[in-house]
């Protein structure tokens, strides 16, 4: 019994000291100064206010630049000449060369290329011969200009792969634009012929 009032004044004298701990602790917490005013509402930041302008300019920005990408790199469109065009062009680059086999070469590869692509004969390179009998089963060359054609490619041969036989210089380049020339009136002759009505 002794023990218990022992464990009691204890208890009590425990439970006084940590009530006194705690109001010495409380005090200055009661003792702090009054709070200040609060602060005014914070403004937007540059983002809230400036970020859909951004995102949409950012986004036009790449557009405008994939587009002025894809216009600079795209294929260009090369224009297809008339084979006339080219044809005259080709023989009027060769006017200032020297003639000999390489040069009669040239020119017949240009009017055979012309007449292949005029009168729409075979694309291939043909020889001379091959397309004399193409140009006899087209019905588009009239029979004067056929055997001119045939008769000019066949003089350029002699003179290509026969330099020292007798055949007489001409005029081959004037010879070759003449008969562009010739082939072009045939060819409108054939254009009016279909646009013209059946009588």
């Amino acid at each position: 019994m002794k023990n218990t009032r022992r464990l009691a004044t204890l208890a009590n004298l425990l439970t006084l000291s940590l009530t006194s701990a705690m109001s010495t602790l409380a005090q200055p917490t009661n003792d702090l100064p009054a709070l200040l005013p609060p602060y005014a509402e914070l403004p937007p930041t540059f983002w809230e206010r400036q970020g859909l302008t951004l995102l949409l300019g950012t986004v036009a920005s790449v557009l405008v630049a994939a587009a002025a990408v894809w216009l600079i790199l795209r294929p260009k469109r090369i224009p297809v000449l008339p084979p006339e065009v080219q044809a005259r062009r080709a023989l009027e680059a060769l006017r200032t060369q020297p003639e000999d086999g390489a040069w009669l070469s040239k020119v017949s590869g240009v009017l055979r290329r012309y007449v292949s692509a005029a009168f729409g004969l075979p694309a291939s390179e043909l020889t001379t011969r091959e397309l004399i009998v193409a140009m006899e089963s087209s019905q588009k060359l009239g029979a004067n200009l056929r055997e001119a054609i045939a008769e000019f490619l066949q003089r350029c041969d002699a003179r290509k792969f026969a330099p020292d036989s007798n055949v007489q210089p001409q005029d081959t380049l004037g010879c070759a634009l003449a008969l562009v020339e010739q082939s072009e009136a045939r060819r409108a002759e054939l254009a009016s012929a279909q646009t013209r009505p059946d009588a």
